[in-house]
């Protein structure tokens, strides 16, 4: 399957009197069993230009390709690690937020609700009384969104986005031994 590309490419280096020659390729040994090889050559010229000799190595690089198709793999379960876990979060954050709205913010309005109903209903006096005790409820409950939207927002965003990245970086390279190098064009 490989040898046509290689053909193409060994064609290409005579045509442009190129000298060494570099490819990598699967070779089919006498048992039938498929190795990754890189070849290397190099080609000489007879004086009228025609290639004359191709002298070369060819080493087995089977263990270096399992390798990178086993790290491969790995990078892969990991990203899938990787976003599992975020979803589990993100279900956790959200039946977190629910909760706190039912338990706490719906019952600071239905309160706040209830005692507008009593006003609605009662004399002059009580309902400024019932009117008052509504609007600290609803104070109440206007700081805990604003808590709570506080909660969401995430801190590396109020950082700016050239430190996001960074750390985003920093912290990729920590759990996977990538190292990052950041360049900015201002």
């Amino acid at each position: 399957d490989d040898l046509k590309q290689n053909m193409i490419k060994l064609k290409k280096l005579i045509s442009h009197k190129d000298s060494q020659l570099n490819c990598q390729y699967r070779f089919m040994d006498a048992t039938g069993k498929y190795h990754h090889v890189l070849d290397r050559a190099y080609i000489s010229y007879d004086a009228a230009g025609n290639p004359d000799r191709i002298t070369g190595a060819i080493q087995d690089i089977t263990p270096i390709k399992e390798l990178e198709q086993k790290i491969a793999e790995e990078a892969i379960l990991h990203q899938q690690q990787i976003t599992e876990v975020t979803l589990l979060t993100q279900e956790k954050e959200r039946e977190e937020l629910g909760r706190e709205l039912h338990d706490n913010i719906n019952q600071l309005l239905a309160i706040s609700l209830m005692y507008h109903s009593i006003a609605l209903t009662d004399g002059p006096e009580q309902s400024r009384v019932m009117i008052e005790k509504s609007t600290e409820i609803i104070k109440k409950g206007v700081q805990e969104i604003r808590k709570l939207s506080k909660q969401l927002i995430s801190p590396v965003l109020d950082m700016g986005l050239d430190e996001a990245i960074k750390e985003l970086a920093e912290e990729t390279s920590a759990a996977s031994g990538i190292r990052f190098s950041l360049k900015k064009d201002d």
